[in-house]
C-alpha cells in the first residue's frame, strides 16, 4: 500500500512513538488526523480525506492503543482501515464491530497451524459493501489478483465442508509436521464417513477465550520478568541488565508480543540478526524486527525541540501464541541467559562473521 500510494505522488505518513516505552506521541498523531479540515472546499464534502490503518496490537512490542484513534479518524472524515493481525483467533470473537465500524478489516492467521513454514497460514480483507467504492477507483492497488480471492458470505454445504476439512488436514501434513503438538489433526471413521478432528483446536476452543486470555497473559508477564532478572556477574554495584524490554513491560493490557535487546557484558548491543540465527538453530522461534519512526530526545512529548531524533531501531521479537505452554517460553529464557557467558558471545561472533566472508 505504501509503495502504491508513493508511485501515486502521495507521501504516506506514520505515527511517532516515544522511546523506550513505545507509546505514541499522542499530540503529533491528533494533528495529523485533525489538520486541514477547514480548508476542504465544499465540493469535496462527500470524499474521504484518505486511509487511516489502525493497529490495536503491535506485533512487535505488544502494545495495545486506544480505541479513540479510530474515532477520531472518523470524525475527521478518514477512511479507516483496522488491522487485527496481532490478535488471536479467540480474540476476534470480541471485537465489537458493530460499534466502531471500519471500513475495511484485515487480519492473519498465519501462526495458527505453526510458525516454521511462513506459508502454514492465510490472511484476509473484509470491506464493507458501502466502503467498496474505495477500491474500485483504484484497481491498481491490488498488487496480485492471483492472490486474492472473492469470498460471498453463503451457508456451508455438507459438501463444501467435507472439501474444506480435506484440504485444512493437507495443509496441516504438508507444512506443518513440525508442529502436530499445536493442531493434532486425526482422521477418524464414524458411521462410514472420514471425519477430520484437530484436537489441539478443538480444546483451545473449549476453554474459552477468557481462560486462554489468563494463560497468555501470565506466560507474557513471566517472560518478562524473567528476562529482565537476568544480570551480568560482577556488577552488584553497576546495574548491567543482560535484557532490556522495548515496549510496555507489566501493564495489564499488553498483548502477548515481546520486544528486547540482548547486551554483553561490556554495555553493547548484540546483533539481532545473530540472535535470531542461533536461536533458529535451536528451533525457538525469535525474530529480528524494526521499531520505525521512535522519537529519542529530551524535548516535550509531541514537541519538535532541537535534540530529538527520529531512529529505526532494531529488536528481537517472541510472540506468544494460544498453544505456547511454559515449557516454551521457558526454553527462550533458557536460550537467552546463555549469552551470559562471554565466551559463548565471542565465539558465535566469530562463527558469524567467518560465515558471512566464506559467502
Amino acid at each position: 500500500m505504501i509503495r502504491i500510494s508513493e508511485k501515486k505522488g502521495v507521501k504516506p505518513e506514520s505515527a511517532e512513538f516515544s522511546w523506550p516505552s513505545t507509546e505514541i506521541v499522542s499530540e503529533k498523531l491528533k494533528r495529523k488526523l485533525t489538520r486541514g479540515k477547514r480548508r476542504r472546499v465544499k465540493e469535496d464534502d462527500n470524499k474521504k480525506r484518505g486511509l487511516f490503518v489502525f493497529p490495536l496490537q503491535s506485533l512487535v512490542t505488544g502494545a495495545s492503543y486506544s480505541y479513540t484513534w479510530m474515532s477520531l479518524a472518523r470524525e475527521n472524515e478518514w477512511h479507516v482501515l483496522l488491522d487485527t493481525s496481532a490478535l488471536g483467533s479467540k480474540d476476534m470473537e470480541t471485537l465489537g464491530l458493530s460499534l466502531f465500524q471500519p471500513d475495511f478489516l484485515i487480519c492473519s492467521f498465519t501462526e495458527v497451524l505453526g510458525q516454521d513454514d511462513p506459508s502454514s497460514g492465510f490472511g484476509c480483507l473484509f470491506v464493507k459493501k458501502s466502503s467498496s467504492q474505495a477500491l474500485s477507483e483504484s484497481p491498481e492497488l491490488i498488487t496480485n489478483p492471483a492472490n486474492l480471492i472473492a469470498v460471498k458470505a453463503e451457508m456451508i454445504t455438507e459438501n463444501d465442508e467435507n472439501t474444506l476439512q480435506k484440504v485444512l488436514l493437507d495443509h496441516v501434513e504438508d507444512h506443518n509436521k513440525a508442529s502436530t503438538s499445536a493442531t493434532d489433526a486425526i482422521e477418524i471413521e464414524e458411521d462410514d464417513k472420514a471425519i477430520i478432528e484437530f484436537r489441539g483446536l478443538d480444546h483451545a476452543d473449549s476453554l474459552g477465550i477468557i481462560l486462554i486470555s489468563r494463560r497468555s497473559k501470565a506466560l507474557t508477564l513471566w517472560l518478562v520478568r524473567a528476562l529482565t532478572s537476568l544480570q551480568h556477574p560482577g556488577f552488584y554495584q553497576t546495574e548491567m541488565p543482560l535484557v532490556k524490554i522495548c515496549g510496555p513491560k507489566t501493564r495489564s493490557n499488553r498483548g502477548p508480543s515481546i520486544s528486547f535487546n540482548v547486551f554483553d557484558w561490556q554495555g553493547e548491543k548484540v546483533d539481532p540478526l545473530m540472535v535470531e540465527r542461533l536461536a533458529a538453530r535451536e528451533r525457538i522461534d525469535l525474530r529480528c524486527a524494526y521499531l520505525q519512526k521512535i522519537r529519542i530526545g529530551k524535548g516535550k512529548r509531541g514537541g519538535d525541540e532541537k535534540g530529538n531524533l527520529s531512529l529505526r531501531v532494531s529488536v528481537v521479537s517472541v510472540r506468544i501464541g494460544f498453544m505456547t505452554n511454559f515449557d516454551d517460553v521457558f526454553r527462550v529464557w533458557g536460550f537467552v541467559s546463555r549469552f551470559l557467558d562471554a565466551d559463548f558471545v565471542e565465539k558465535e561472533k566469530w562463527r558469524m562473521k567467518a560465515m558471512e566472508k566464506n559467502k
